[in-house]
């Protein structure tokens, strides 16, 4: 077997409804807009005890004046029923709005331009202004211009917005952006919503990069309580040039308190030769201070990356106080593998501060499940609870499921009650634990299931290349197992076996070497999102696992870790029963 410790190179750039309100409605379920935006909130019983931040959602929606638009309209009319109602993008955007207001386009029709919100909007977050659709149906809105920072949609510089039931297509590469979400004023901008859209085709051919939801704010005072919700962002296929599904960048983390949840993205290809780390992802998370992203499935990312760093299905960089939990990510993979790095499940990359990822689901991506790449201010950072199956498909010793990479700074780092079932076939080097370039400079890495049926030359775990003895590191009651012998590769000197690493290290005297007796291990496959029954189809853990009740105690000294209240499966965490061995 082959269960490899190294450190995979980190990146170093920088479920829709199918239906809308009704006319009489637009708008108007503002009321019960911050229960939706907070559905899990603080609720241990679905957030594992974790501290997690929420938006307070904009209120007053459709309290105005509601406006129509119909490809049978006119306008001539005045635009406040649907018998009098307008008819182009164009009027829209020569029309001023307040606060309460809504425009609303004829669901199940489609309609062409790009709709600007911006001064001519004087909505807040207590009196919110609606872009939405009357009717049944989404309506279709093909964005028809071009440019630098050209989107179908763009939200600048105002509070209290919702943008919700559309379908928003591309134009090839003209708009850069589906929906843009931008403060570049001296004004905090606060409430910003996007939630049950279908946009599809944003990218640049140029050297930079878009996304179907852009979310800026680099020189103004910044954004604050915005909820990405409900979305399907997604290329026409694998190998379309979309560059990311959510993306964005803030000025020193001035973008606070976002929330991403319950998104599908998918068929994100991105572009060859595009901006490292820029292209390809499923969620980037970066300018932030204060997010969760939850209950979002990325899959077939990264078709056409061949840069590095590369993308991720979950990317947070530059980013403090950021909970990554019930998600699911898989085929991040290029295809067709000539260049580049990356392609992972979940990174947390550079200066990331605070953060944590739990109960996630990782599998048959072609880089690490799980990245942390330690680069400037990081830290404390933590990985706890998630599954990774069949991960690190690029099979050399650099990508492991989990891989951590310590920059020219100190980073902290817990690593614990993780399970990593790394089935690579064989003859690859793929590991279940990575470390490369560097090394933590404190944290624990403890209770985990690092279980690998691959093999390199012969059955092999190697652990901690290129890389001096983390002293400040603590290794401790880990489960290195495997289909043969465990050998253990340390400063350059390869073990054939746990005991004499043991011994001439001095590292995690409490560690295992058995079978953990997992479910059905590999057989866990797509679950649609994150599922505690499909996981635990293979990953619960059996009667008399030598895994149970075997798992040290880290709330106690010298680690004094909080680690939550619950695992991967939603079972409360310690008890009488003593603390178990991996995400169990």
């Amino acid at each position: 077997m082959r269960v490899i410790f190294v450190l995979a190179v980190g990146v170093v750039f920088a479920a829709c409804s199918s239906s809308s309100p009704s006319a009489s409605d637009a708008g108007t379920d503002a009321a019960t807009d911050a229960a939706q935006l907070d559905a899990a909130g603080d609720d241990d019983a679905t957030d594992g005890g974790a501290d997690v931040p929420f938006p307070n959602a904009p209120t007053g929606a459709g309290t105005g004046t509601t406006y129509y638009v119909s490809p049978s309209g006119d306008d001539t009319h005045d635009g406040k029923s649907p018998a009098t109602a307008w008819k182009t993008v164009d009027k829209v955007n020569a029309s001023s709005f307040g606060g309460g207001d809504s425009v609303l386009f004829e669901g199940g029709q489609s309609f062409t331009g790009c709709v600007k919100l911006g001064a001519n909007v004087a909505s807040t977050a207590t009196k919110a202004f609606t872009l939405g659709a009357y009717g049944t149906g989404k309506f279709t809105l093909t964005a028809n211009c071009s440019g630098s920072l050209a989107a179908a949609i763009t939200v600048s510089g105002v509070s209290g917005v919702y943008v919700q039931d559309a379908t928003i297509v591309g134009n090839a590469g003209g708009a850069e952006f589906g929906v843009w979400l931008t403060n570049q004023t001296q004004t905090m901008v606060d409430g910003l919503v996007v939630r049950r859209c279908d946009i599809s085709g944003f990218y640049t051919t140029e050297n930079n990069f878009g996304g179907e939801i852009f979310l800026t704010s680099d020189s103004g005072i910044g954004i604050q309580n915005v909820g990405i919700l409900d979305n399907e962002l997604h290329g026409a296929s694998a190998s379309s040039l979309d560059d990311n599904g959510v993306a964005g960048y803030g000025n020193s983390e001035n973008i606070k308190n976002v929330y991403y949840e319950r998104n599908s993205v998918h068929d994100i290809g991105g572009k060859p030769n595009g901006p490292n780390g820029s292209e390809g992802n499923g969620i980037v998370v970066n300018g932030v201070d204060g997010a969760v992203v939850q209950y979002n499935v990325m899959h077939d990312l990264g078709g056409n990356v061949n840069t590095c760093g590369g993308n991720s299905g979950v990317l947070v960089y530059s980013a403090n106080d950021v909970t990554v939990q019930f998600n699911e990510a898989y085929a991040s993979r290029p295809l067709t593998y000539t260049a580049g790095c990356d392609w992972d499940g979940f990174d947390l990359d550079g200066y990331v501060t605070n953060s944590v990822m739990q109960y996630n689901y990782s599998h048959d991506n072609y880089g690490a499940g799980f990245l942390f790449f330690g680069y400037g201010t990081w830290g404390p950072n933590t990985i706890r609870y998630n599954i990774s199956e069949h991960d690190a498909l690029l099979g050399t010793t650099a990508t492991g499921s989990i891989s951590i990479s310590g920059g020219p700074s100190p980073m902290i780092t817990n690593v614990y009650n993780n399970t990593v079932y790394d089935n690579t076939p064989d003859g690859t080097q793929s590991p279940a634990l990575a470390f490369v370039n560097g090394v933590p400079t404190g944290g624990v890495i403890a209770n985990n299931i690092l279980y690998s049926t691959a093999h390199f030359f012969s059955q092999s775990w190697v652990l901690w290349t290129n890389a001096t003895n983390p002293s400040g590191v603590t290794l401790v009651n880990n489960d290195y197992a495997g289909d043969q012998n465990v050998v253990i590769e340390w400063n350059g000197t390869r073990y054939t076996d746990l005991a004499s690493w043991q011994t001439a290290s001095g590292e995690d005297p409490k560690a295992l070497s058995v079978d953990p007796q997992l479910t059905a291990p590999g057989t866990a496959g797509t679950c649609n999102g994150y599922s505690s029954t499909c996981a635990a189809g293979a990953y619960s853990l059996k009667t008399g696992s030598p895994m149970l009740g075997h798992g040290i105690d880290l709330t106690a000294a010298p680690y004094s870790l909080d680690v939550g209240k619950q695992n991967f499966f939603g079972k409360p965490i310690g008890g009488s029963a003593g603390y178990d061995i991996g995400a169990f």
